[in-house]
């Protein structure tokens, strides 16, 4: 009888164990639960494999080859030694490795000039031609003259071909004094696009200057170079602004970045530079030197347990990291002062504060119809102070099935004096070729307290389905290290930073919470991109397919704060499982079908346990 009770309260036991198992088999997650429309983030994963410990592999450009989404490539330039380099992954950014040859014309030992902005530019062509687009020059120094160069490969950077887009020739420029210099031209920021469907356009545009003159002196132009044969040939690059806006009207404009429409309407998008304010009337104090960084730190940590030293933020001014000049204070948005008929009677204007239309620095937008010959410039946005980093260099991109185009950029909501402060990622959109623009849309959802934590760098792709993807830079998680945020949300003394992500499904209405994609957190002070002493400005990579949105950064977490490191990492965000095929079955699927299977047994075992129990009650009346 004892045994006949243990036989069903075995097969009980069991049973409950089986419906158990395969309840938290089929549940995705007890107590961890997700939004169905979450993505999965993998582990980052090292693309470069430089063992150099003074190293500083940084903007990466990350590229999915048009008819194999296993295929990726980064192309990335190393920042110490001025040489670029292309990293191949044929399973789908898993594992990687460098190609054979260098995407560099043998005339030029330097391919990337050190500068404040991207220096390197990279795509697919929809044959899967691979296009590099850099600024080449016989040594890697800080000045000097530079050529427009593009390496062009169809088997993935084991083989290249080169062509310069364009030499640098002696040319006059007039200072702001009005004195007439000769210098050669320095092709030093750059940015490309291929056309979507015709594999001979491509399209090059950089950011000219002269190689010795600072921007303060003669002011910097946007020009667009076009190739009609894959890259072999380029005509002379164009001015995409002098046609609509006189110097007087636009002093300066910057790199620009560029979306090609179906129809071959090319966009052009960059900032305005604005003159620099004149000189006080009486010399001003010297601008105090930047804060040294904290004490050595091989990871990210609370502020009481690392050394740091405490002092008044400076005043940044210009562009910090820029070694073409020194840091120039732009104008200054202030009080507008009228004098009435009265002596004794003034009425003060306030201008519009940093976000509202018409603060004054303008992101513009030329736009070519006929093939890059000529070009229509206007302004998108105005609503950023009139500073050289209140607004950063904008991104954008075009959905080519519904040609909206899309625009993501840096600006700060402060101003000078602290204009790199609070800076947020905003968005726009144009669904009418650019004729009219949405509201901006802020995408970082981090707690909007003042001065706020930085976002900085954003990079942006179109999935073929149409979602939207946007990844940065983000200061956010230094709140984890100085919880109390008290003097630790300026760009002068925050420490910690972290890559984030986000994306639209409906053409930018709305957006998905914010997903860390970093799997650990950085210290500014131990890499190149984000130091204050380099600020090596460059979008983000970002390559989007239907179900994963692959994110490229520089990343400093084998740094010291003595001994800065770079390399380069990316992750990969999954919106869905990809299908590889009818014979391949999912792990979800496998772990639904487990689940399903222990549930059944789990049943069954339940319906023999009363069977037993029936059949036994009777033995159990007559005892």
């Amino acid at each position: 009888m004892a045994a006949e009770q243990r036989g069903p309260r075995a097969a009980r036991t069991w049973a409950v164990i089986g419906v158990v198992c395969g309840l938290l088999v089929v549940t995705p997650s007890i107590g961890l639960a997700q939004d169905d429309d979450e993505p999965v983030v993998t582990p980052s994963v090292q693309v470069t494999d430089d063992t150099n410990p003074t190293r500083a592999h940084n903007q990466p450009q990350v590229l999915v080859h048009p008819d194999d989404d296993d295929i990726l490539a980064v192309v990335e330039a190393e920042f110490l030694s001025s040489t670029c380099h292309v990293h191949i992954s044929r399973d789908g950014g898993r594992t990687w490795a460098e190609s054979a040859n260098r995407p560099m014309p043998p005339q030029y030992p330097a391919c990337a000039r050190p500068a404040f902005g991207p220096y390197l530019a990279a795509a697919f062509g929809v044959d899967g031609t691979l296009y590099v687009v850099g600024a080449g020059s016989e040594t890697g120094g800080n000045r000097g003259p530079t050529d427009a160069f593009v390496a062009r490969s169809t088997d993935l950077g084991e083989t290249w071909e080169f062509s310069v887009i364009a030499e640098s020739q002696d040319v006059e420029y007039t200072t702001r004094d009005g004195e007439t210099i000769t210098e050669g031209e320095r092709y030093s920021y750059t940015r490309m696009a291929v056309h979507p469907t015709d594999p001979n356009l491509v399209y090059a545009g950089f950011r000219v200057q002269p190689a010795q003159a600072p921007f303060a002196q003669v002011p910097v132009r946007t020009v667009v170079a076009v190739s009609t044969d894959g890259g072999r040939t380029w005509s002379e690059p164009v001015d995409v602004m002098e046609e609509t806006f006189s110097r007087d009207e636009v002093y300066g404009s910057d790199v620009p970045s560029m979306a090609v429409a179906t129809d071959g309407t090319i966009y052009a998008f960059t900032k305005e530079r604005p003159p620099p304010a004149p000189p006080p009337p009486t010399p001003s104090p010297p601008t105090p030197p930047l804060p040294p960084p904290p004490g050595p730190a091989p990871l990210c940590r609370p502020a009481a347990a690392a050394t740091t030293t405490t002092s008044e933020a400076p005043d940044e001014g210009g562009e910090p990291g820029e070694s073409e000049s020194p840091p120039v204070t732009e104008g200054e948005p202030g009080a507008t002062t009228t004098t009435t008929e009265a002596p004794d009677t003034t009425t003060t204007t306030q201008p519009p504060a940093a976000g509202e239309p018409g603060a004054g620095s303008r992101l513009l937008m030329s736009k070519s119809a006929d093939g890059g010959r000529t070009w229509q410039a206007s302004v998108v946005d105005d609503s950023g102070l009139v500073c050289v980093p209140c607004l950063t260099t904008p991104e954008a991109t075009i959905d080519p099935e519904t040609g909206d185009l899309y625009v993501v950029f840096e600006q700060s909501d402060s101003g000078p004096p602290n204009a790199r402060d609070n800076r947020n990622i905003w968005f726009m959109r144009s669904s009418d070729g650019g004729d009219t623009w949405s509201e901006r849309t802020r995408l970082n959802d981090d707690d909007d307290r003042d001065p706020g934590y930085d976002q900085l760098f954003p990079g942006i792709d179109v999935a073929p389905d149409g979602r939207i993807d946007v990844a940065w830079y983000d200061f956010r998680t230094d709140a984890i290290y100085n919880p109390d945020g008290t003097g630790k949300a300026n760009r002068s003394e925050e420490t910690c930073w972290d890559v984030f992500f986000t994306s639209s499904t409906d053409s930018g209405t709305s957006w998905s919470r914010n997903v860390r994609v970093s799997d650990r957190s950085m210290n500014q002070n131990e890499g190149y991109v984000l130091h204050l002493s380099y600020d090596l400005r460059g979008p983000i990579g970002v390559a989007s397919t239907d179900e994963v949105t692959y994110v490229g950064w520089s990343d400093s977490r084998s740094g010291r704060v003595d001994l800065p490191t770079e390399d380069v990492y990316l992750a990969s965000v999954v919106h869905e499982p990809a299908e590889r095929g009818t014979s391949t079955v999912q792990p979800v699927s496998m772990a639904m079908g487990a689940g399903l299977g222990l549930v059944v047994a789990g049943l069954a075992a339940l319906v023999a346990v009363a069977v037993l129990r029936r059949r036994a009650q009777p033995d159990a009346d007559t005892a």
